[in-house]
């Protein structure tokens, strides 16, 4: 996550989302997923509050639900 957001860090949440999915996934997101991942780095976002790193903090969130995603752990 720290070299995605080091790349990324100023690129606004659909950017980094699309990024993230290829990066990890190997895919794009569909448009559900998008909108999901956008809703939920909203979300988070807002549960921390305004903490200085609050982006990053959501962003490594989102990250760890994509490493958790079926698709990632998943040997096909």
């Amino acid at each position: 996550h720290d070299k995605l957001h080091a790349r990324l860090g100023a690129a606004d949440d659909a950017t980094f989302t699309a990024a993230a999915f290829e990066l990890i996934l190997g895919t794009t997101p569909t448009k559900e997923e998008r909108a999901a991942s956008l809703e939920a780095l909203a979300e988070l976002r807002a549960a921390l509050k305004g903490a200085p790193d609050a982006t990053k903090r959501a962003r490594t969130q989102l990250v760890q639900a994509l490493i958790n995603h079926n698709d990632f752990v998943t040997v096909r």
